[in-house]
Formats: C-alpha cells, sequence, structure tokens
C-alpha cells in the first residue's frame, strides 16, 4: 500500500486498485510514545484534528501508563474525543470507573454521533447497562432529524440502528423495539434500510 501522509502519531495508507485507506497508530509499533506530564503540557496547544489523531491512536499503545493517558483524556476531552476512547476505556480501566463515565458520554453525545460510545457500553456485557441504552434510545428517536430524507445518510437514524441492536444483544424484545425496527427498515433512504436490514432483521425475523 502506498503511504499518502503521517503525523506525530498516525501513518495513512491508501490502495486505489481495492479503494482501501488505512490509518496504522505508530503507538503500535512503539515509534510513538508519551508521559502523562507531556500531554498535559501539550494538549491545550494542539489543535483539534491533532488531538483526535492522538486519541484513535494511543489506544493501540502498550505502555504501563495508558490507563492514566485514558483518564487525563476523560478529564480534558469532550464527547469527540472520548468516542475515540471509549472502547479502551472499557477495556484498560476497573469497570466501576469505566462505565459511569461512558455512560455520561452517551448521554452528552449529540444524536447522530453515539455509534462507538454506545458499543463501548454494549462491551460491558452488564445488564446495568439498558437503562442508559433506553434513555439514549429515547432522546434519539425523538430528534426531529430522525427519518429525514434531505440528507445522503440519516445520522440520527443510524444511532437508532445501533441502540437497537445492542439492545437486542442483551436480549431484550420489547413491542416497542420491534415497532422501531419496522420504521427504520421504511427509512425513505435506501442506505439507511439496509444498515436497518443488516444489523437487526436477526433480531426480529
Amino acid at each position: 500500500m502506498e503511504l499518502v501522509y503521517e503525523t506525530r502519531w498516525s501513518r495513512h495508507y491508501k490502495d486505489d486498485d481495492l479503494q482501501l485507506r488505512v490509518c496504522e497508530s505508530k503507538f503500535a509499533d512503539g515509534t510513538a510514545s508519551i508521559t502523562v506530564e507531556e500531554l498535559a503540557q501539550a494538549w491545550s496547544t494542539w489543535e483539534r484534528k491533532d488531538q483526535i489523531d492522538f486519541c484513535q491512536s494511543v489506544i493501540q499503545a502498550k505502555f504501563a501508563h495508558l490507563p492514566d493517558v485514558l483518564r487525563f483524556i476523560m478529564k480534558h476531552g469532550d464527547w469527540e474525543t472520548w468516542s475515540s476512547i471509549a472502547t479502551s476505556v472499557g477495556r484498560n480501566l476497573p469497570q466501576q470507573e469505566a462505565l459511569p463515565f461512558i455512560e455520561e458520554a452517551c448521554r452528552v453525545c449529540p444524536v447522530g454521533k453515539g455509534e462507538l460510545l454506545f458499543q463501548a457500553l454494549a462491551f460491558h456485557r452488564s445488564r446495568e447497562v439498558i437503562p442508559t441504552l433506553r434513555e439514549c434510545l429515547k432522546r434519539t428517536w425523538s430528534d426531529s432529524r430522525l427519518m429525514s430524507d434531505e440528507a445522503v445518510y440519516d445520522w440520527a437514524a443510524h444511532d437508532a440502528t445501533a441502540l437497537i441492536e445492542y439492545l437486542s444483544q442483551f436480549g431484550e424484545k420489547t413491542p416497542d423495539l420491534r415497532e422501531k425496527y419496522q420504521v427504520l427498515v421504511n427509512h425513505p433512504l435506501a442506505t439507511n434500510r439496509q444498515n436497518a436490514l443488516h444489523r437487526l432483521s436477526p433480531y426480529f425475523k
């Protein structure tokens, strides 16, 4: 694959024949590293794109202080940077610390931007996350942009589909979820219909 560009934290490749784009973290092979102290000094000076690039890359770091790096981002980041680290937070921090953080991040994330946070929440495989998933679904379902045909893709419907999928993985089979499934598979946009059918039809046959 051809190297297109690289940053301090990542390398970006493409293969035009396969129409493939790949991002490789420099933390994964040890060519990037950072201490918590260095991060604290630099974070506020970075541009937004650099903060996100760092968060997307550092989750593959193998150094022992990764939990403390994650804690720094948890304290000083926002929903967008949190989305990049949420699954890593669930894997590297104690559940009693990670779960409340991810639940709150899900609540404050804008509708249509929550997939990675919902995924991290469901990763815990604990039924105690069901009320938060339900709460997020209720908020998403009431969003005025849901079922819109004014864009190429309806990201509110995407979030709703993801939330129903994760609830279904916990065995939730309530009539309201089936009703929402029927609405989503009849979405005015073909891309959203296909997404809902692919992800949800195994649970609602």
